[in-house]
C-alpha cells in the first residue's frame, strides 16, 4: 500500500488502510512532545468514546475472518499458499 498499489493492499487485507492510519497516529504520538502527544490522545480518547469505533472495529473485524474464512475458503488458501 506503501508503493500505491491499493488494490493489492485490499487484497491481502481489507481493513489495511485503516490500520495505516492507526499506525501513523500512533507513530506521531510517539514522537511528539508532550504536550501534543496529550492532546492527540485526548482526542482520539473522545473521538472513540462517541462514535464507540473500537467495538465497531472488532465486530466488523471478526465478521470479515468470518467470511473469508468461511465463504472464501479456496482464494484465501491461495493467497497465503501462492497458487
Amino acid at each position: 500500500m506503501l508503493s500505491g498499489d491499493w488494490q493489492l493492499a485490499f487484497t491481502y487485507h481489507l481493513f489495511s488502510p485503516f490500520l495505516l492510519i492507526a499506525l501513523t497516529l500512533i507513530g506521531i504520538g510517539a514522537i511528539a512532545p508532550p504536550k501534543l502527544a496529550h492532546s492527540l490522545s485526548f482526542f482520539v480518547e473522545q473521538w472513540e468514546r462517541r462514535t464507540g469505533l473500537t467495538s465497531l472495529a472488532l465486530i466488523a473485524l471478526v465478521g470479515y475472518w468470518l467470511i473469508r474464512l468461511i465463504i472464501f475458503q479456496k482464494p484465501f488458501f491461495a493467497l497465503i499458499y501462492g497458487s
